[in-house]
């Protein structure tokens, strides 16, 4: 049987996430330990008592991400359950390269805190926007991006979630003419947050200077394959963990690809509140289980049906 284990990216944090597997597993409170000691932040309280306010600021979701996703990892790890394939939703990829041994849990918190920083630094002093473009196919959206751009501004589809659904990133003159395009063709979009990341190459400096962290961090080859979110390649190397790293800042997220390339998954068991991306799964593959794993029942529940396998081929 064939598992998948997908890895949330921004927009899947929730206030009280992985609350109950806090309180079932004693190791889970060691693990949030050992980050808080990391990053000397109490992210137990932050998770479990603050407000979706707190917790959308990027210097906050993308720790508490990995984090869970690290936790989860960790549990499954422990019930001898071992993925065919891991990968992740956009930051997604750095808790899914944690448990595939690419990095300890010390040095992979320590990491996406400095990326968030340095990617907040960035939004600070750059005058750009994110939006959200839907009913129209990748290849005429290109077209319009082409057009809005001028001079020195950029445009950039920077995720495609499915075959009609993306996300645009740029400077804030070249999102505005792509607005006018896009109306001028009654073509829907709304403005998106800043958490959802640029993967522009207007954000190269953000990569350049990431990259000197990556440097300094005990990056390991991987024990399990990973498929990464800009093209569905599976990666191995610590050569191609640092470069998928370095790249994913740049690079558009092609989830539409990654999506296709589970066709011969059995479960596809994910980690956060992703309800969009579960049912554009859900959608294309109507026969597979697709979990939200939330809670130690969850984690058992595969583990059943995963055990259950060999007597139903009987």
């Amino acid at each position: 049987m064939k598992v998948v284990f997908l890895f949330p990216g921004y927009g899947s944090q929730f206030v009280g996430m992985g609350r109950e597997l806090y309180n079932d597993y004693p190791r889970v409170v060691k693990l949030f330990e050992e980050a808080e000691a990391t990053l000397h932040r109490n992210l137990a309280r932050i998770l479990f008592t603050s407000s979706e306010e707190e917790l959308d600021k990027i210097t906050t979701a993308y720790p508490i991400l990995f984090l869970v996703g690290y936790v989860i990892g960790a549990l499954f790890k422990d019930e001898e359950i071992v993925p065919t394939l891991l990968m992740g939703n956009n930051i997604g990829d750095f808790a899914a390269i944690a448990a595939a041994g690419g990095m300890n849990l010390s040095d992979g918190i320590a990491l996406i805190n400095t990326y968030a920083q340095l990617y907040e630094d960035y939004l600070s002093t750059h005058a750009v926007a994110i939006i959200r473009v839907e009913k129209i196919d990748r290849s005429a959206l290109q077209s319009f991006c082409d057009q809005a751009i001028k001079h020195d501004q950029r445009v950039d589809i920077a995720m495609s979630l499915s075959k009609v659904e993306h996300r645009v990133s740029g400077t804030q003159d070249a999102i505005t003419a792509l607005k006018k395009l896009l109306d001028a063709h009654d073509i829907a979009w709304a403005d998106e947050e800043f958490g959802y990341e640029m993967h522009s190459a207007l954000a190269q400096e953000v990569a350049v200077t990431f990259k000197q962290y990556l440097a300094s961090t005990s990056i390991k080859s991987l024990s399990l394959p990973v498929m990464r979110s800009s093209d569905a390649h599976i990666i191995k190397t610590k050569e191609e963990v640092i470069q998928t790293l370095t790249d994913s800042i740049t690079s558009e997220v092609r989830l539409d690809l990654v999506h296709n390339a589970l066709a011969d998954a059995d479960i596809i068991a994910h980690f956060g509140l992703d309800d969009r991306q579960s049912d554009i799964l859900q959608a294309l593959y109507p026969k597979k289980i697709i979990m939200l794993v939330t809670q130690r029942s969850d984690i058992m529940e595969i583990k059943r049906i995963i055990q259950m396998q060999p007597q139903l081929e009987k």
